[in-house]
């Protein structure tokens, strides 16, 4: 009921491993972004991509995304993090943070630049890396 409120719920195409069949269902555990759900699901809107895989190799595929996923969510917002922390111990208030977050947000789009025209290998290097981690945490289907 809270994913059609929602709107959420197991996306069509996502990825998932047949447990078990009974009848004409199947409890199928996906990959559900950052980490595995189970669930059950009519075998008719099920399409078989590969057999003999088995249920350690899914295991193992979802817990080797989720730490890909957590490592790009860490690099994309240590930043706001370190600005936060260094906000608060400069003011000793949260007075003013999302004001100053906003100017400094837009300040670090234009040091971004600047860093790409200073330091144009570096910052290529860490543009790359950033795309080619969010490449493998969400592959297109």
């Amino acid at each position: 009921m809270t994913d059609h409120l929602t709107g959420g719920g197991i996306r069509p195409g996502t990825l998932g491993v047949v447990l078990e069949r009974t009848g004409s269902h199947l409890r199928v555990r996906f990959d559900s972004g950052w980490g595995s759900c189970s669930t059950r699901v009519r075998a008719s809107q099920c399409r078989v991509q590969s057999r003999g895989r088995g249920h350690a190799a899914f295991a193992r595929r979802t817990n080797t995304l989720t730490v890909v996923r957590l490592a790009l969510a860490a690099f994309l917002v240590w930043p706001f993090v370190w600005f936060a922390v260094l906000y608060v111990w400069t003011n000793r208030s949260f007075d003013g943070l999302l004001p100053a977050l906003a100017v400094g947000t837009i300040d670090g789009a234009a040091n971004w630049l600047a860093l790409a025209i200073i330091h144009p290998v570096q910052s290529l290097v860490y543009a790359v890396f950033l795309t080619i981690l969010s490449k493998i945490a969400f592959p297109r289907r």
